[in-house]
């Protein structure tokens, strides 16, 4: 996880800064390329970007994992299942990645302060949403983690896989796990409209 965030946090800022530090912004816009249009190109490729780096590492283990089962045909029965679930929590955290990283560089164009802010967007709000728990309540708790991307992934996570009373800090804020797959979603609309709503004001 820690390796797809750096990922993204350095190449985000690639992707958008180059155009707006050079100007050419205005020269996109000027075609019939809306706004829009070159928001989802760009977080597009990131998204498939962040999508390989997720699935080929899980795509290794599952190989792996056939081949060394005294039987491999028996292998791939036993594991086959597990491919929509893992295609599933990779999309996602491509998708929800993809997008805030995509949100954030998309308004700042200096490179290194967009990297420090998509880092500290990934790390410091489950810091938070641990500090509320264990200072104020459990239901300010359930709110914020709506809120933390890092939280939201794991949640659907242990959705997905239907570990939730495996995970204790899932577990502990007791909120169904569609809430987590509807966070996700949300946060993936809604960042990538407002990075095209707010693409190139700097």
């Amino acid at each position: 996880g820690i390796l797809v965030m750096l990922f993204a946090a350095a190449q985000g800022p690639e992707l958008f800064g180059r155009d707006q530090r050079y100007g050419v912004l205005p020269l996109y816009f000027s075609r019939v390329l809306t706004r829009l249009d070159y928001a989802l190109a760009k977080t597009g490729g990131l998204w498939a970007a962040l999508l390989l780096l997720i699935v080929i590492p899980q795509a290794l283990l599952l190989v792996g994992r056939i081949f060394v089962a005294p039987d491999p045909v028996v292998g791939i029965q036993d594991e086959i299942g597990s491919v929509p679930q893992v295609m599933a929590q990779a999309v996602l955290s491509a998708g929800l990645l993809g997008s805030l990283t995509a949100l954030v560089a998309s308004n700042t164009p200096r490179r290194a302060y967009a990297t420090a802010i998509i880092i500290a967007i990934f790390i410091i709000p489950p810091i938070i949403v641990a500090l509320v728990g264990n200072l104020v309540s459990q239901d300010s708790a359930q709110l914020l983690v709506l809120f933390s991307p890092a939280d939201i992934l794991d949640g659907t996570n242990a959705w997905i896989y239907g570990s939730i009373p495996d995970n204790p800090i899932v577990a502990s804020l007791d909120l169904p796990g569609v809430a987590y797959l509807a966070a996700a979603i949300v946060g993936i609309i809604g960042a990538t409209i407002f990075a095209a709503a707010t693409l190139g004001r700097f």
